[in-house]
């Protein structure tokens, strides 16, 4: 059977909010047809048979000795923080879940890792870390929301505190939902890398080549599903500087 050299281009473009990508693959016609449908990939005439894997910038997160913030003053306040660290930016040092989650998670993708399983494997432990980060938020997020219910109930709070907590809810709820689906995805990408072997492709900067369609193509799939992830991420404040 004729071997295929399956070739991947993904060319990065960091914006505000948002990581474009570019794919190029030298395939048979029907194979080319059913690609280009691919949402997630753009095949650019005259690049067949060429790849750049050019990653963005990646932010830099020095480690910080974390703070503890004062109790809020109101329940009002009280709901409001239930976005902070989401929607509300706050420093570093008082960010304990969240900056280290972004810590443990800026390299990820970096093409740096791709020639080495074991850094591969550095990062997939990474993401785990981060992924127990998430759990331990979470959990404080669930205790914070059962307090919050208890005082408004005491309180006999009003309609328009109840409401403000009702969407502070859903909104820091929706957050940890796509947090978790970001890390997975993530994690995804690089077990399947694993799982295939370094045999099955090659990574010689700046170019990533597959020498099978089925492994290209579960790859692609994977990639996007990534980039999806990502961009649900980036339209929380403090993650918007992710960009993997």
């Amino acid at each position: 059977m004729k071997l295929f050299f399956l070739v991947f281009s993904i060319l990065f473009v960091l914006a505000p909010a948002s990581v474009k990508a570019q794919g190029a693959i030298a395939l048979d016609e029907q194979s080319m047809s059913a690609l280009k449908k691919h949402p997630g990939l753009i095949l650019p005439e005259g690049m067949l048979g060429h790849l750049e894997y050019n990653p963005p910038r990646e932010p830099v997160f020095e480690k910080v000795r974390f703070l503890k913030l004062d109790p809020p003053s109101s329940l009002n306040e009280r709901i409001e923080r239930l976005i902070h660290g989401l929607y509300v930016d706050i420093p570093p040092e008082y960010d304990h879940y969240g900056y280290e989650i972004r810590r443990y998670m800026v390299s990820v993708g970096s093409p740096q890792i791709l020639k080495s399983p074991k850094n591969i494997r550095g990062q997939i432990q990474n993401i785990k870390n981060a992924e127990i980060i998430l759990k331990y938020w979470h959990e404080e997020h669930r205790k914070e929301i059962a307090v919050i219910e208890n005082e408004i109930e005491t309180r006999k709070a009003s309609p328009s505190t109840r409401s403000s907590f009702k969407y502070h809810r859903g909104v820091s709820d929706a957050f940890f939902i796509e947090a978790q689906s970001w890390m997975t995805n993530n994690r995804k990408t690089l077990e399947y890398l694993l799982e295939i072997g370094m045999d099955a492709y090659q990574y010689r900067a700046p170019s990533f080549l597959f020498n099978d369609k089925k492994h290209f193509t579960k790859y692609a799939a994977l990639y996007k599903a990534r980039e999806d992830a990502l961009k649900n991420m980036q339209d929380y404040t403090p993650f918007r500087m992710m960009v993997y």
